[in-house]
């Protein structure tokens, strides 16, 4: 076996394996997002908002992109 080949190769699979740990990381992140903000439901209008308006709802999730 030529120099270092099998080091080289080694190397590169583990290359390969942390950058698809980081990309499934961000994966997980981005789906949990994305779930938190498509299940959201906001609360019932209360009895004066017509009159005051609509408060802004402290538990709305931020929007994703």
């Amino acid at each position: 076996m030529p120099g270092n080949l099998a080091l080289d190769w080694i190397t590169n699979i583990k290359a390969a394996y942390t950058a698809y740990d980081t990309a499934k990381a961000k994966y997980d992140t981005d789906a949990a997002a994305w779930k938190t903000w498509t299940e959201y439901k906001p609360p019932a209008p209360g009895m004066f908002d017509g009159i005051f308006g609509t408060t802004e709802d402290p538990n709305k999730p931020a929007v994703v992109q």
